[in-house]
């Protein structure tokens, strides 16, 4: 980017390999992951027994 930095966070079935949730933002904060998490949830339909984090 010429004027910053653009992040990306992406929810990520382990399992399938399928990318169920992701966010795009130019700020690295909270609200980023949130967003991702939420479309992931939407998308598989349930929350997560177990979720790990990086």
């Amino acid at each position: 980017m010429a004027n910053g930095y653009c992040y990306l966070m992406a929810v990520m079935d382990w399992y399938s390999r399928k990318v169920l949730g992701w966010a795009v933002s130019t700020t690295m904060d909270v609200n980023l992951c949130l967003e991702a998490f939420r479309m992931a949830v939407r998308m598989a339909g349930c929350y997560p027994e177990i979720m790990n984090t990086d």
